[in-house]
């Protein structure tokens, strides 16, 4: 992790920025590239608290609160304010060193931090990512989400044959990497220096992975992974469904 930025959130507080690398390598596998590794909820609120222990040892009267993707906030919208990316037409943030492959985590304080200036850069505009998206979920009028393969992929249900179709096309069982895989931004990128990001890869979850299990024990093998928040029965479900193609 080497990203950090600082930005004014709307509530006057200030926002210190972490980016944290998470790209692996393009492999084969049923998983979205995010979801293959320990799942990153845990892993950067770990390096957030971290990095407020430092600073509180440095002074002593901060405080702040961490966050990672469940928050009051914008996330996205803070880290592009703090000068850490800019936005893709695949409406993802792109970091010109971590690409598009980047997970976000903030720290909410009252304490004085001067803050970034957005970066002066835009996206190449190659189309690329929405000419290749599966459901056609982007375009000029910005991004429909219930036309966006990982968002159907992680829905409770049944799926309609119009989701069932654009599931199906996304070749993963979780998740979607299509907009980011064809994306220029995304070519020639480092392997994450971060270890929870880039060992212990589960490249795919199986019908037989799951066999047997009840939720508890679902939740027991793989609580740690970020496929696991949905349940069992989601998985099975898109199992099941790739199964018949």
């Amino acid at each position: 992790m080497h990203q950090f930025g600082v930005a004014k959130t709307p509530d006057n507080k200030f926002a210190l920025v972490f980016l944290f690398p998470y790209f692996n390598g393009f492999s084969s596998g049923n998983l979205s590239l995010y979801a293959k590794s320990r799942d990153y909820h845990l892993t950067v609120q770990e390096y957030l608290e971290k990095i407020k222990i430092f600073i509180k040892s440095l002074q002593p009267d901060f405080e702040g609160k961490c966050y990672c993707d469940v928050s009051p906030y914008n996330e996205k919208a803070l880290a592009q304010k703090a000068g850490l990316g800019f936005y893709g037409k695949n409406q993802l943030l792109i970091n010109s060193a971590y690409g598009s492959f980047f997970f976000i985590g903030i720290i909410v304080t009252d304490t004085f931090f001067q803050e970034d200036l957005p970066l002066n850069l835009s996206c190449k505009g190659c189309n690329k990512c929405i000419e290749a998206c599966p459901g056609n979920a982007l375009g000029s009028n910005g991004f429909n989400k219930s036309l966006c393969g990982s968002e159907i992929s992680q829905k409770k249900g049944d799926l309609s044959l119009q989701e069932r179709e654009i599931f199906i096309k996304t070749g993963l069982i979780w998740g979607c990497d299509i907009c980011q895989n064809v994306c220029p931004h995304n070519e020639n990128l480092e392997i994450t220096p971060l270890p929870e990001f880039s060992q212990n890869i589960m490249h795919s979850v199986t019908t037989k992975d799951l066999r047997g299990l009840s939720n508890k024990t679902f939740k027991k093998q793989f609580g740690n992974r970020a496929f696991s928040w949905r349940g069992k029965g989601v998985l099975e479900r898109n199992l099941s469904i790739m199964s018949k193609t």
